[in-house]
């Protein structure tokens, strides 16, 4: 079975989901990083200006690790990056 099959799979039963949220309590937090292909839009600032600001030609990450109830902020913002530069660990 190939990787994205089973993936899809997966997803769709929810288990990726479940993988995560167990991963969120057992106390592993998120991390962000942000690639060098970061074409400074600043659409991750206005998504999640408590994690996100802009340098002079490229968005950058100012928190060591993501803070709590901010996560789906952060994803939205992964997903909406236009250069897809936003790396969500």
């Amino acid at each position: 079975m190939g990787g994205n099959i089973l993936l899809s799979i997966l997803c769709s039963v929810g288990i990726i989901e479940v993988l995560v949220n167990i991963r969120i309590v057992r106390g592993f937090s998120m991390k962000v990083r942000i690639e060098d292909t970061c074409t400074a839009c600043g659409l991750c600032v206005d998504t999640c200006p408590d994690v996100f600001e802009m340098a002079d030609d490229i968005a950058q990450v100012i928190v060591d690790e993501v803070p709590e109830g901010l996560e789906d902020d952060v994803r939205q913002a992964a997903e909406e990056c236009p250069s897809e530069s936003i790396i969500v660990e």
